[in-house]
């Protein structure tokens, strides 16, 4: 895709490793100029399974939007949507599509008239149906509940002050357990999950009340983790768990 000052961007899968014969991937979008010659190049998500950008769209005020595929939990594969500054940092970030245990991705991206978009998604490996979806965001990315609309439009930080939401985790690094409080003004419908860095769900634990959750980490290998934290279906915050011996 040829940008506004006379650049170039291009993304897809950059493979950082494999499993048996399967690459393990993260999402890769580069800018070169016309030479050819790398400006900038930028790596997105955890290390999974088909992890990877798809379409790419810059906005009038400089500011690219992106879609693609992300391994949400090892196979959940889930059509993801990223808006991202002119030098590629990430402003938001969210997970939606309408199939769970799947593998769906985006094969469509259109801006609408009320500077939103409209995606197509479908799930082309399920083994009978072959379904299809649309999906509509506003110009914040919110196609959902209004806690997560809202943390989109304001940012993680001013969401959690102007609402009370916010998640701990703690200690980290954690050798045999690790507390998580979710604080908001909601009290049920939280999700917990712990992943490897593969992608492979380890720990799945609904959170009812406004409490903190102890998870027991005495088990895991040393190395690096990922807490999901949902609410109604929904990621709403991902943190970054490392487990000591």
């Amino acid at each position: 895709m040829q940008l506004r000052d006379k650049n170039f961007l291009t993304c897809g899968s950059w493979v950082i490793s494999y499993s048996g014969n399967q690459p393990r991937n993260k999402g890769l979008l580069v800018k070169f100029d016309i030479s050819g010659n790398i400006i900038w190049s930028k790596k997105y998500d955890p290390v999974s399974f088909y992890n990877g950008i798809g379409y790419l769209y810059e906005l009038p005020d400089g500011d690219i939007m992106m879609t693609g595929k992300a391994d949400t939990n090892y196979y959940n594969v889930k059509p993801q949507i990223l808006r991202t500054d002119k030098n590629g940092n990430v402003k938001w970030q969210k997970h939606t599509g309408h199939f769970e245990n799947e593998v769906e991705g985006f094969y469509s991206m259109h801006p609408t008239a009320d500077k939103g978009f409209v995606f197509a998604s479908a799930v082309p490996l399920m083994s009978s149906l072959k379904p299809y979806g649309i999906i509509k965001i506003d110009s914040t990315g919110c196609d959902t509940v209004e806690q997560w609309c809202k943390s989109i439009a304001l940012g993680i930080g001013n969401f959690t002050k102007l609402s009370g939401f916010n998640v701990e985790l703690f200690p980290n690094p954690a050798s045999g357990f690790v507390n998580l409080k979710v604080d908001a003004p909601q009290s049920e419908g939280f999700v917990i999950k712990l992943n490897d860095v593969s992608g492979r769900l380890l720990v799945e634990l609904a959170l009812e009340t406004n409490n903190t959750l102890e998870i027991n980490t005495s088990g895991y290998k040393a190395g690096v983790y990922f807490v999901s934290i949902f609410y109604e279906g929904r990621m709403v915050e991902m943190k970054r768990l490392v487990v000591v011996r």
